[in-house]
């Protein structure tokens, strides 16, 4: 008789701290759908019925607590506009490289004309060698359809 009392002690027990815990997540549940950052529906129609299992006339507001914070000073950062530019001589030695598109590319997949070079995209960088400064100029050829009227 005295270990089935205990062991309903200790099952009352048990279910009391489930209950606790299945609380403690309605309310965290109540908190993310119907709290502050939640998206609220303020006019709902009369006959729209409530949800089931959620009393929102007895619910708690939870109030968190407002904190201060200082206000400081920003200071403003310097400018670093051509900080790194570099100037460089005319004599500086210009190695071009030229990048082109394969032969089978310069033809116009729908209509089969050939495509016409209109220009480069040029960009330059510093190199080096051993005691040698020079420009690689990479030009990477830009070609178009062009109508027979104009050439």
């Amino acid at each position: 008789m005295v270990t089935e009392v205990k062991n309903l002690n200790n099952k009352i027990i048990e279910m009391k701290l489930t209950i606790q815990r299945l609380n403690d997540q309605l309310a965290w549940f109540k908190r993310q759908m119907f709290g502050m950052k939640s998206e609220q529906v303020k006019d709902l129609p009369c006959n729209t019925p409530d949800l089931p299992g959620f009393d929102l006339k007895n619910a708690e507001i939870e109030v968190l607590p407002k904190t201060h914070i200082k206000p400081h000073d920003r200071k403003k950062s310097k400018s670093r506009k051509g900080e790194f530019k570099v100037e460089i001589g005319e004599n500086v030695e210009i190695i071009e490289k030229v990048i082109d598109i394969p032969e089978a590319d310069k033809v116009d997949p729908i209509t089969g004309k050939k495509l016409v070079c209109i220009g480069y995209d040029k960009s330059d960088k510093l190199a080096t060698k051993p005691e040698q400064h020079y420009i690689l100029r990479t030009l990477r050829p830009k070609y178009t359809l062009m109508e027979d009227s104009l050439y």
